[in-house]
């Protein structure tokens, strides 16, 4: 068994499937035929995975989960607790990986630190446990009772707060100057995976703000159960946390202590790791001066990718003249679903509007706000090769994809319109 004292693996399990295994297999034949798609949820082989420790092996019947911090009854819950003594409560949301997309700000605009993810570190899922919020009034957590159903009329995040939007820049002031963070709440709720030594800390952490958890219509949950089955070992089992609308990096896996409190999480990877920093931060050195002026990720942007054809793709032109193009698109924070997929296959002069599949009643009953859509066009091309074929998404709130995003340094939150490259029509 792997142990805390033991090394950090060099290269931990980070994975992501090829589009057109997540993509191509969700739309096959759905739209031609009128009927629901195979899968609208991804299935556990085509999930991606983002590790900085190895995976420990956790057994449910004697994991623990520590409630604690600013609250009156602090709490020890065993997974059958969790289960028992706390209503269930399922959300279908996507889960994207801080980083997805990085390759295209690396190759597009320059050089950034990070993993070199593709666009696929992104995964749609059900997931089932109980709400944060419940939990945390079972411990007594102070300013809160049953009562306050959603605390946004006190701290809101005008659904996609320190994170980029379409042109790069971020909520709540924090694009790069000196009033980010302004708005930044007083209150935390921290996780913490204390199993394995990770890449950059002793442990691994992350927190969002304690409104967040408190609010019902943001739907924070401790997950036991993935896809109507418990969690496997690569995403978290026996418990990890499920924030919809907001970055992986704060969807703690293996959790076993969770902290009410004035302060973010102290991790690395709350503090030194997931931010968006200025353009005029180029280097690891300039960027410790920046990490504790500006706000550790939290909501993702608004998105969308080509999935099929892929990059360098050859294509056959069908007699129609009509190129088949899919993909899917992800909606900002809580401002979704999404609304309107374009594409376009002359440099963006001219969009056509896609057609959107989100799932179905059997798959959405209630028209998930958090999930992603995915999308099929057909575009009038000629013959021809070095094609570019794009994609834009906007939501329910508005926020619409613009052609590219601010460079930064870890490249992180990329939402620049959805792009395949170099395809080739014969």
């Amino acid at each position: 068994m792997i142990s805390k004292s033991d090394p950090v693996p060099e290269n931990p399990l980070n994975r992501e499937a090829p589009l057109h295994e997540l993509v191509s297999r969700l739309l096959t034949n759905y739209f031609s035929l009128g009927v629901e798609p195979l899968s609208f949820i991804t299935p556990a082989p085509d999930a991606f995975n983002r590790n900085h420790s190895a995976i420990p092996v956790l057994d449910a019947a004697t994991h623990v989960v520590s409630v604690g911090g600013d609250v009156a009854n602090p709490l020890r819950l065993s997974v059958d607790q969790l289960r028992h003594d706390f209503p269930q409560h399922e959300v279908i949301t996507a889960l994207q990986c801080a980083g997805n997309r990085r390759h295209t700000m690396r190759t597009k605009l320059k050089e950034v630190v990070g993993l070199d993810w593709m666009d696929g570190a992104v995964m749609n899922c059900s997931w089932r446990g109980p709400r944060l919020r419940d939990v945390l009034l079972r411990a007594g957590v102070k300013g809160y009772n049953d009562n306050n159903r959603n605390i946004n009329n006190i701290n809101h995040d005008n659904g996609c707060d320190n994170n980029t939007n379409g042109n790069g820049t971020m909520a709540n002031g924090a694009n790069g100057h000196s009033d980010a963070g302004k708005n930044l709440p007083e209150m935390h709720v921290s996780f913490t995976c204390d199993q394995l030594r990770c890449q950059e800390d002793s442990y691994y952490g992350g927190s969002i703000e304690l409104w967040r958890a408190m609010a019902v219509d943001r739907e924070v949950i401790l997950a036991l159960e993935m896809n109507g089955k418990p969690l496997q070992p690569a995403y978290g089992y026996p418990v990890r946390v499920v924030v919809p609308g907001v970055a992986g990096a704060r969807w703690v896996k293996w959790l076993d202590t969770i902290s009410v409190g004035p302060n973010e999480s102290p991790n690395f990877y709350q503090q030194h790791d997931y931010k968006i920093l200025p353009p005029e931060v180029t280097s690891w050195k300039i960027a410790e001066d920046y990490w504790p002026k500006f706000p550790s990720m939290q909501c993702m942007p608004v998105n969308s990718v080509v999935a099929v054809p892929n990059d360098g793709e050859t294509v056959t032109l069908p007699a129609s003249g009509k190129l088949e193009v899919k993909g899917f698109a992800v909606p900002a924070g809580a401002q979704g679903p999404v609304t309107r997929v374009e594409v376009s296959a002359d440099g963006g002069e001219t969009w056509v509007d896609a057609e959107l599949d989100d799932g179905g009643d059997s798959f959405n009953k209630t028209k998930s706000k958090w999930s992603w859509v995915l999308w099929r066009a057909e575009l009038q091309v000629e013959k021809g090769s070095n094609k570019t074929i794009y994609s834009r998404a906007t939501d329910a709130g508005g926020n619409t994809q613009q052609e590219m995003s601010l460079w930064n340094l870890r490249g992180v939150g990329y939402n620049g319109y959805g792009a395949s490259w170099n395809v080739c029509v014969v």
